[in-house]
């Protein structure tokens, strides 16, 4: 996941040398010198295949890798920041026929409780949509709420998945 300044459109400082990542076992993004960038956990992976359809490959700017959710109603993700952070925007790319018809963002300090910021209501095609936040939120965490599918089954699959906004002050 990429942590842009809207205003200079350069990602934020987050520990990236390159821009790659790797993963421990506890679903921690590790930049190269291994400082903790950011913490993602889901709802579910399909089949429980997480090599083949885990949470990583939403961050890995592979156009042919995603995190496929397995069956069942409202699909989430939950982010943790490694400081506060401004949100201003989403962009998410589905595959069509397994995109979210209404999402929920919702954002909280370190220690508090998810309260939402924005709603949003992706169209079911393949492209990267963006989804500006017209109230700007200091937040910790962030959850995504996939509340309903448009696969009859609930699935969620998503390829791309970037938030941006500017560190907190």
């Amino acid at each position: 996941m990429e942590f842009f300044d809207r205003n200079k459109m350069k990602r934020i400082d987050t520990g990236w040398l390159d821009g790659s990542t790797c993963h421990n076992q506890d679903g921690c993004f590790l930049d190269m010198r291994g400082n903790t960038i950011q913490i993602c956990r889901v709802s579910s992976v399909l089949n429980r295949d997480v090599k083949q359809f885990g949470k990583k490959f939403m961050f890995d700017s592979n156009e042919e890798t995603c995190w496929n959710s397995d069956q069942g109603d409202c699909q989430w993700l939950i982010l943790d920041f490694p400081q506060s952070v401004s949100v201003s925007e989403l962009k998410v790319q589905f595959q069509g026929g397994f995109s979210a018809k209404t999402c929920r963002m919702e954002g909280c300090s370190a220690d508090g409780d998810f309260t939402v910021i924005s709603h949003f209501y992706p169209e079911d095609n393949n492209s990267l949509q963006c989804f500006p936040i017209q109230e700007r939120a200091t937040v910790d965490r962030v959850k995504i709420t996939f509340e309903n599918s448009a696969d009859f089954f609930g699935r969620i699959v998503v390829y791309t998945l970037d938030i941006l906004g500017e560190k907190a002050t």
